[in-house]
C-alpha cells in the first residue's frame, strides 16, 4: 500500500507543472497512508469521473465478494459533475474518498 501511494504521490508532485490540485490530491493520498490503522492484505484504488453508477456496482461487489480478506478501498473522484459523490461517501463510510477539484486522469 505504501509503495502504491508513494508512486501516486510521486506522479503528482514530480511532473513538469505542479498544480495546486495535484498537491491537494498528493496530500490527501499521504493522509490516507498515514491514517490506515492496520496494513490490509489488499488496497483497492478506484478512479472515478462521472461514472457513479459503475462505482456503486464496483464497491458493492467488492464488499460482497471480498469478505475473506482484509482490504481497504480508496476512491479518487476526478471532479465529477454528475451524480452525488457526497451521497456515495455517506452510503460507504469505510471507503476513503479523495476529491480532486479537476480531472487529473
Amino acid at each position: 500500500m505504501e509503495v502504491i501511494l508513494s508512486q501516486l504521490m510521486d506522479s503528482f508532485t514530480s511532473g513538469p507543472l505542479l498544480r495546486s490540485s495535484d498537491s491537494m490530491v498528493a496530500s490527501a493520498l499521504a493522509e490516507v497512508a498515514e491514517t490506515a490503522p492496520v496494513t490490509p492484505e489488499v488496497s483497492i484504488i478506484c478512479v472515478n469521473w462521472n461514472s457513479l453508477d459503475y462505482l456503486y456496482d464496483c464497491i458493492s461487489s467488492i464488499y460482497e465478494h471480498g469478505s475473506n480478506m482484509s482490504f481497504e478501498l480508496v476512491v479518487v473522484d476526478n471532479a465529477s459533475t454528475e451524480g452525488d459523490i457526497e451521497g456515495f461517501a455517506h452510503q460507504f463510510p469505510l471507503v476513503k474518498l479523495v476529491k480532486s477539484d479537476r480531472n487529473v486522469g
